[in-house]
């Protein structure tokens, strides 16, 4: 209990240092700090699409692509795939004008020819493991773009990265799967980049397809040099297990944990961290259960909160050690529902997160004890997003359900917009930003 405590008044503390965000951009697929949440305030708790409610603008967008937008002052920079189910579909990076949603410009980063279609490869490797083939509910431009102001980087499912200044004009372009190799995770490649002083860093974590081309697949993380694209630093992360519990779809958070950063992975049946400047291994614990990884962990302060494969549950551990963590070191855990797809949010000393069939839960960060439990709405895959004493989750469907942040359960709205919604909320400037499948919205509350 005492090492609870500690613990967990560091998080409290580290919470309040970092909770704040620069106003005019959302750099990151979950924010500047990678955390989902925003120091906005007066945001509305309610919107509606047929009505006209709270809606500041609707603009349509080239279908379609489930990444979070990111926004640097008066940009907005997102991807998409045209023609998924042709062999001439486009791979696009969109930059629109903030206040507006116009188009101000765009790139064309590639032609695909991945057809999507439902995968039907269970149990197979070997050679039909060397072409990728995604889910039907993702495609190509999964993946969310990432910025510095300096520059914006945009990846896509067929290892396309390439960096742009913010005003559109060309810096670098790779293809790691040409460069490191081919994909072989199960339901398509989704992984997005961050950006870490001067890095890239992007993991690429998958199955070892034991015996392709007489050799194992590699999973590993790779730092780009953000100005050059050369490669900085390119940490294996084999970890012994096969077929699809070694995939994982995470984007890894950074935090400064003891006066060192932190960047938190789980794959594999396995949670370690490392260090992005560098990409040496800091610790790890290898007894994970379930199967593959979708949910990103999550800082709580000083603890980690991560999410076991496939719905099985979740856990806590502490930040502080080195080398090899053991069943010893877990602070709590939970078995009920768990997320899948999307990644809890931490926040005034409680995590908020909601699984794929729409059941949302508050839960105490210090102990795991759960505040609340209530069922929304349809199914949901987006992470929710917390600022202004609220906590938003959106469903597939466009609904979004607007919570109180506390340990009270108090539903404080409804937002409905008519469009597939997979990604998660992007607040900027008192304005909420929601992408779906062919528009994208800007909500705020209407004077």
């Amino acid at each position: 209990m005492k090492k609870l405590m500690i613990l967990f008044l560091c998080a409290t503390l580290f919470a309040a240092k970092t909770s704040a965000a620069d106003p005019a951009s959302w750099t990151h697929w979950r924010g500047n700090l990678q955390d989902g949440n925003s120091a906005e305030t007066g945001l509305p708790t309610s919107w509606n699409e047929e009505t006209g409610e709270n809606i500041l603008w609707v603009k349509p967008i080239p279908p379609w692509g489930n990444n979070t937008p990111v926004i640097w002052e008066n940009r907005i920079f997102l991807t998409t795939q045209t023609n998924t189910q042709s062999k001439d579909g486009e791979l696009l990076l969109l930059c629109l004008d903030r206040q507006t949603g116009d188009e101000l410009w765009r790139r064309k980063i590639g032609v695909t020819d991945y057809i999507l279609k439902e995968p039907n490869y269970w149990g197979k490797a070997g050679e039909a493991r060397k072409v990728q083939q995604f889910h039907d509910e993702h495609n190509l431009a999964t993946p969310s773009c990432v910025t510095d102001g300096e520059i914006v980087v945009c990846h896509f499912g067929d290892g396309e990265l390439a960096a742009f200044t913010i005003d559109g004009e060309p810096l670098w372009q790779l293809n790691m799967q040409k460069m490191f190799g081919p994909f072989t995770i199960w339901w398509g490649h989704g992984n997005s980049p961050i950006i870490y002083e001067n890095f890239v860093i992007i993991p690429a974590l998958q199955d070892p397809c034991q015996g392709i081309d007489e050799k194992d697949v590699d999973s590993y993380i790779v730092a780009f040099d953000k100005k050059t694209g050369e490669i900085a630093w390119k940490t294996l992360r084999n970890v012994g297990v096969d077929k699809e519990p070694a995939d994982a779809y995470i984007t890894p958070p950074i935090q400064e944990i003891n006066g060192r950063p932190q960047m938190l992975v789980v794959a594999g049946l396995c949670a370690d961290a490392y260090d992005p400047r560098t990409g040496e291994r800091i610790w790890w614990y290898p007894d994970m259960i379930g199967n593959r990884n979708v949910s990103s962990p999550t800082f709580a302060g000083e603890i980690g909160v991560f999410i076991h494969g496939h719905q099985r549950g979740f856990f806590a551990l502490p930040l502080t050690k080195e080398g090899q963590l053991t069943e010893d070191d877990v602070l709590w855990s939970l078995e009920k529902n768990a997320p899948d797809s999307s990644t809890p949010t931490f926040y005034d000393n409680t995590l908020f997160m909601v699984n794929n069939g729409g059941i949302a839960q508050c839960v105490d960060a210090k102990t795991g004890d759960v505040h609340w439990t209530k069922r929304l709405q349809d199914a949901h895959r987006a992470s929710p997003v917390v600022a202004d004493g609220k906590v938003y989750f959106l469903s597939m469907k466009g609904r979004a359900t607007v919570m109180s942040a506390s340990a009270d359960e108090e539903e404080l709205g409804i937002g409905q917009v008519n469009d597939t919604t997979f990604a998660s909320p992007v607040i900027v400037d008192g304005k909420i930003y929601l992408r779906g499948r062919e528009k994208l919205y800007c909500i705020g509350v209407k004077e």
